[in-house]
């Protein structure tokens, strides 16, 4: 679903259209790999400094956001297995 996402918005880059089939793919792979990185690395930062169940008990604290972090990351990783296996 990202994939195909970013694909949609890809052809407004300068240059996309231009090229071969493959260098598309990776095109939109690294795409949806650098939002990936920027969401989550955003979450990162607010639970550091943020988040109170984190600060009071790092290792035991029952933090939500974590949680939530590490199910786009579980996805991410889930949806880039199958991404590639599918071409």
């Amino acid at each position: 679903m990202i994939y195909s996402s970013v694909s949609g918005v890809s052809p407004a880059s300068s240059g996309f259209l231009c090229l071969a089939d493959q260098q598309k793919v990776e095109w939109n792979s690294r795409t949806v790999s650098t939002l990936h990185a920027l969401v989550v690395g955003f979450f990162c930062l607010y639970i550091l400094l943020f988040d109170d169940a984190v600060n009071e008990d790092p290792v035991w604290g029952d933090p939500t956001l974590v949680k939530i972090n590490v199910g786009m990351t579980t996805g991410y990783l889930i949806s880039g297995k199958i991404g590639t296996d599918t071409l």
